[in-house]
């Protein structure tokens, strides 16, 4: 600082001393040199208020060497965005601070009391810390989570497990392990912080299908059956279904039970953001959208230096697994008889090591990149079409009591009803 401020000092007094005959200076010579002093100071001035602002900015963020902006908008406009979610996020905070001390306390088990339940909010499990680059993340289960695994991984010098191919569920437990989450009292508001989120309707609908229509992973599907599945159609199944639905819930049924649980024992694949992330306690600066990840990933990217955090592959919800709406077949395989119509897949792609989310185009978690356009815009259009038949299947009313249990996830990140209200049955 010293030294800066020497710059601006400098001019003058310096040219004066240099000078051997003082008494030859002329009213013109100090008329220029007082022009050169303001003209300097000016200059001196700006570098030092502009390197001050870098020291600030370099604190948060790691000096990094901007790739070209492939984004769809310009930077300045995805920090604008970024700005404002953030900012609706922390008025959110504040308007309904005495609704969440409420659903934190019960969450926690502790009374409601801020001075008890702040400490143990800024212990948070699922906010995970990379200290050597400085860097936060909220995991947040079936909004990319995988994706951005692999590229955390990477950053924290566990890429290598990605290429042997570990077991995703594996890959999230190893990350844990390196990226382990804040220490009582540890600061990290200094540290680059991100989450990333979805429509709070759209995620419920991902989880229930990956959970509880999906059998390809069997050890995945007991454990989901077991734990909710059985126990929800014990509770809700009012009527006859179908042969397929005989251990697996309905959509109706799994909102049903969703409607009548407090949202504090939620499992973690559907628990609001607002008490997974707890954006109230940790200052997240950047709110990346699943509806609009390839800029705001580009825009994170661009802000923090680590290409590995561009998505690429967004882990995918089966399309097979919508027995609701495919027709049955006959003529089962044998071997067959116990996965729900439609969740059925070829053992042979197994066996190759082929996922099927990599082959099927037809309901991705989001548009995928790296097909053409026009397929790209095809599965965008079979998953509105999957949404809508899934959401058919319930009323309007339950469709409001399910944003009221979600309410402080939409005012939060700026969703609203649209399009499900259109969706929904009368």
């Amino acid at each position: 600082m010293e030294y800066l401020m020497g710059l601006i000092r400098f001019p003058a007094r310096t040219i004066s001393e240099f000078l051997p005959f003082p008494e030859s200076r002329t009213k013109a010579f100090e008329d220029d040199l007082l022009s050169f002093q303001k003209r300097w100071r000016k200059v001196a001035i700006t570098t030092v208020v502009s390197v001050l602002t870098a020291v600030v900015i370099l604190g948060k963020f790691p000096p990094v060497f901007l790739k070209p902006n492939t984004a769809s908008l310009p930077m300045g406009e995805l920090r604008h965005r970024m700005l404002e979610r953030t900012s609706l996020a922390n008025k959110t905070c504040h308007e309904y601070k005495n609704e969440l001390l409420h659903h934190y306390a019960k969450w926690l088990g502790v009374k409601e009391c801020w001075q008890t339940v702040d400490p143990l909010l800024l212990e948070n499990p699922d906010v995970l810390v990379n200290r050597k680059q400085r860097l936060v993340w909220c995991k947040v289960p079936k909004v990319a989570s995988t994706s951005f695994v692999h590229g955390l991984l990477r950053i924290s010098d566990g890429g290598h497990l990605i290429d042997n191919r570990v077991h995703r569920s594996h890959l999230h437990m190893i990350l844990r392990r390196l990226m382990p989450p804040p220490r009582a009292n540890e600061d990290v508001r200094h540290f680059a912080a991100f989450m990333v989120v979805r429509h709070p309707f759209q995620r419920i609908l991902s989880a229930y299908r990956d959970k509880f229509l999906d059998r390809s992973e069997r050890e995945k599907f007991r454990k989901f059956k077991e734990l909710y599945g059985l126990s929800i159609i014990a509770k809700h199944r009012n009527s006859k279904q179908p042969t397929e639905y005989r251990d697996v819930p309905t959509f109706w049924e799994f909102v049903q039970y969703l409607i009548s649980t407090p949202v504090w024992e939620y499992n973690e694949h559907w628990r609001p953001y607002y008490l997974t992330c707890t954006p109230c306690h940790y200052h997240y600066d950047f709110i990346l959208h699943l509806e609009t990840l390839q800029d705001d990933s580009e825009y994170l990217v661009n802000a923090t230096g680590f290409p590995e955090l561009a998505p690429s592959h967004v882990h995918a919800t089966r399309s097979k697994t919508v027995p609701e709406i495919l027709p049955r077949k006959n003529g089962r395989d044998p071997e067959d008889k116990e996965q729900p119509e439609g969740a059925r897949f070829k053992r042979q792609d197994l066996k190759n090591g082929m996922h099927l989310a990599e082959k099927d185009l037809l309901f991705n978690d989001s548009p995928p990149k790296h097909h053409q356009e026009e397929e790209g815009a095809a599965a965008r259009v079979s998953h509105i079409n999957t949404e809508a038949k899934f959401f058919s299947k319930i009323r309007y009313e339950q469709l409001v009591e399910l944003y009221n249990i979600f309410f402080l996830d939409f005012k939060m990140f700026g969703y609203d009803l649209s399009p499900y209200d259109t969706y929904v049955s009368d």
